[in-house]
C-alpha cells in the first residue's frame, strides 16, 4: 500500500477499499497485471477508506455495513435503491464525496500518477469532483466490481469505465454516459481461474475421492455461524452421493464449530480453513454453493462452475443473482429447503449442470486483468 504522506513519483494510483474483500483483491490482481506486462510502470494501491479516511472511521462505517447486512438487510436494501435514485443521488454524492475530499485532493497535488483507476465507488466520485473543480486534469477510471452500474458509481469527469459484462455497459449509456467511455473488460480476477484441470487428478491430489460429485462451499461468504451450521447440518444427510468441501477462509472459529459435524456427516465432508490455492479448489468442484459478490462469481466463472446462491446480499448481489440466473449460469436460493431442493434436482438432471457449465464458459472473463491493464496502457500511458 503507498504512504500517503510520502512524495513519490506514480504512473498508476489504484484505488481501493477493503470492503468484503472483492475490491482489494481486482486492485491486488490488476496491480500484478500491470507488473507482468509492463514492469517499468510504477504502480501503487491505497485503501482510500482506510488511508485517507483514517482507521477509526473505516472500521466504523464498515462496522455499520456489516450489521445491517447481517441484521437489518431490508433496511440496508432500501438505502442501497434509494441512494441509486436519480433525483436522491445527487445531493447524498455531494456528502458522500466530502469524505477525504481535501486529504485526496492534497495527495494528488503532492504525488500526480499519469492516471487514478478507482475499483471502489466512494474515492471515483471524490476524484471526479475534485477533476470538476479544477484541482487536478489526471484522467480517471472507474472498474465497477458488481454487474449493475449504480448512480454511486457514475460520475461526470470519469475518463473511461471498464464494466463487468454488456447489460452494465448498456446500464451506463442509458445513464447518458458515451458508449466510447465504456468497456467491457470482466472484473480483474486471477487468471489461474481459468486453467483447465483433470478434475480426477486435481481430486487424488487434494485428498478428495475422485469420483464424487463435489459441492464446494464458501463459508466465508456467509459471515455467520447459524447460516453454516444450517447449510452443513443439510448437506451431512443430503439424500444423493456427494462429497462437500467447506471453506471457512479466516475465520478459524467456524472451521472449529462445524468439525464435529463433518465427522458425523453421511458423505465424505472436508472442512478447510483459509486456502491460497482457490483457482484448484473451484477445478475439484461440480457445483458451488456462495454468496454473490463480484469477485467471487467472476472467479467461479472463469472456473466454469455453476453456481447455487444462498440468500445474496440485498442491493449489489441481488444485481450479480439477476445476471447470472438470466445468463443460465446460476440459481437461487432464499431458504434452506429451497438450497437443498434445487441442488437435488441439479444432481439429478445432469444434462442442465452441463449446460450451466457452458452458459458460465460463455460469460467468463478468465484474462480480465491483462485486459483491463493493456486497454489502460494503450488509451492513456503510451
Amino acid at each position: 500500500m503507498v504512504k500517503i504522506n510520502a512524495l513519490s513519483e506514480i504512473d498508476v494510483l489504484l484505488l481501493t477499499a477493503s470492503y468484503g474483500g472483492g475490491h482489494i483483491h481486482a486492485a491486488q490482481e490488476l496491480e500484478t497485471a500491470f507488473a507482468t506486462f509492463y514492469p517499468k510502470l510504477r504502480v501503487e494501491t491505497m485503501d482510500f477508506m482506510a488511508q485517507i479516511l483514517g482507521p477509526w472511521l473505516d472500521k466504523q462505517i464498515q462496522l455499520t455495513y456489516i450489521s445491517l447486512v447481517k441484521y437489518a438487510p431490508s433496511i440496508y436494501r432500501d438505502f442501497y435503491y434509494l441512494t441509486d435514485n436519480s433525483s436522491i443521488s445527487p445531493w447524498w454524492q455531494r456528502r458522500i464525496n466530502r469524505l477525504g475530499f481535501t486529504h485526496m485532493g492534497r495527495y494528488l497535488r503532492n504525488n500526480p500518477p499519469q492516471i487514478v483507476v478507482s475499483l471502489f465507488s466512494v474515492p471515483a466520485g471524490v476524484v471526479s469532483e475534485l477533476k470538476e473543480r479544477e484541482l487536478h486534469n489526471i484522467p480517471l477510471a472507474t472498474v465497477i466490481t458488481d454487474h449493475v452500474a449504480h448512480n454511486q458509481w457514475v460520475h461526470p469527469y470519469t475518463d473511461l469505465y471498464l464494466v463487468p459484462s454488456p447489460p452494465v455497459k448498456e446500464e451506463l449509456i442509458e445513464r447518458g454516459t458515451s458508449q466510447d467511455r465504456v468497456e467491457v473488460t470482466g472484473i480483474p480476477i486471477d487468471p489461474a481461474f481459468g486453467q483447465q484441470w483433470n478434475k480426477r487428478a486435481l481430486r487424488h491430489k487434494l485428498g478428495l475421492k475422485e469420483d464424487l460429485f463435489t459441492v464446494l462451499v464458501l463459508g466465508g461468504a456467509f459471515g455467520n455461524w447459524g447460516g453454516m451450521r444450517r447449510i452443513c447440518t443439510r448437506l451431512a444427510t443430503f439424500p444423493l452421493p456427494i462429497q462437500v468441501v467447506i471453506i471457512t477462509g479466516k475465520d478459524f472459529k467456524m472451521k472449529e464449530k462445524l468439525s464435529p459435524i463433518a465427522d458425523e456427516a453421511c458423505c465424505p465432508m472436508y472442512i478447510q480453513g483459509f486456502v491460497d490455492d482457490m483457482p484448484a479448489w473451484m477445478g475439484t468442484a461440480d457445483i458451488l454453493i456462495s454468496k454473490a459478490g463480484g469477485i467471487t462469481v467472476s472467479e467461479a466463472m472463469a472456473s466454469e462452475l455453476p453456481l447455487l446462491i444462498y440468500r445474496p446480499i440485498p442491493g449489489q448481489e441481488e444485481a450479480n443473482v439477476r445476471y447470472l440466473v438470466s445468463e443460465g449460469a446460476a440459481t437461487a436460493a432464499d431458504d434452506i429447503t429451497q438450497l437443498i431442493d434445487k441442488l437435488e434436482q441439479i444432481i439429478r438432471h445432469p444434462a442442465k449442470l452441463a449446460e450451466m457449465r457452458q452458459r458460465a464458459k460463455r460469460i467468463a472473463y478468465a484474462d480480465s486483468a491483462h485486459v483491463t491493464a493493456k486497454l489502460l496502457y494503450e488509451r492513456f500511458l503510451t
